[in-house]
């Protein structure tokens, strides 16, 4: 279903402070399986993961509470279905004069960055260690790899140097 009047419009709106929400690959099940919900069922906001053809190779939930709208306090607040592996969820589009592709950790960070950015292209990867796993054909020519600040140094961080040295093994430009 589509986000908008959803309770993930809600999450995001609300609780996130995120207001652009168009163009990405985003919606709203009011249904999805936990086993940590007395219901066994539970909203969710998801994200699709895709390939660099389109095919969607995983779906990301992010459980939401039924009242609130807020993430659920599961021990797994986050669950995904297929492999993430060198697939990524489009937030934005960008437009066709920028050569520049904003890489994102999570969903979440990377809406935040499209509220400050909205004209440049953004992708998801759905956790750190699949930065180094994308398909550079996904990417525009010039890459800013925007991981998550975990209190330590992106310069002797394995997986962002790998990341970089793939990217740039591709002919493409890419930073931290």
């Amino acid at each position: 279903y589509p986000i908008q009047n959803t309770l993930a419009e809600k999450y995001l709106q609300s609780h996130r402070s995120i207001q652009n929400i168009k163009e990405s690959d985003l919606k709203f099940h009011p249904s999805v399986f936990s086993k940590e919900a007395s219901q066994k069922y539970q909203p969710a906001l998801l994200a699709a993961f895709k390939d660099e053809k389109g095919t969607i190779t995983a779906i990301e939930s992010i459980y939401l509470d039924r009242k609130t709208g807020h993430k659920m306090n599961f021990k797994v607040g986050k669950r995904s279905y297929g492999s993430k592996s060198g697939s990524a969820v489009l937030i934005n589009n960008g437009h066709d004069h920028n050569d520049i592709t904003l890489l994102a950790e999570g969903v979440v960070t990377a809406l935040s960055i499209k509220e400050a950015y909205p004209d440049l292209h953004i992708l998801a990867v759905g956790g750190k260690e699949n930065f180094k796993n994308i398909n550079a054909n996904m990417l525009k020519e010039n890459v800013i790899i925007c991981a998550d600040n975990d209190g330590y140094s992106l310069s002797s961080d394995r997986v962002v140097n790998q990341t970089i040295k793939n990217i740039t093994a591709s002919g493409k430009q890419a930073i931290s």
